[in-house]
């Protein structure tokens, strides 16, 4: 899948499930502007490494 797919998945997931962004932060052990601009869809603002360890 690409990047835009699993972003919309993503979100999708996060609003039925009315995860709060510094929740998704914690998990993914990043800071929650970097989950700011991930949910946004600033995709390409983003290292990699920061992407993937969001979806996870």
């Amino acid at each position: 899948k690409g990047d835009v797919a699993i972003h919309n998945e993503i979100s999708v997931f996060v609003y039925r499930y009315d995860l709060k962004q510094s929740q998704i932060a914690r998990m993914a052990s990043v800071n929650q502007a970097y989950v700011s601009k991930f949910l946004r869809g600033d995709l390409f603002d983003l290292s990699e490494n920061g992407r993937m360890a969001i979806c996870r």
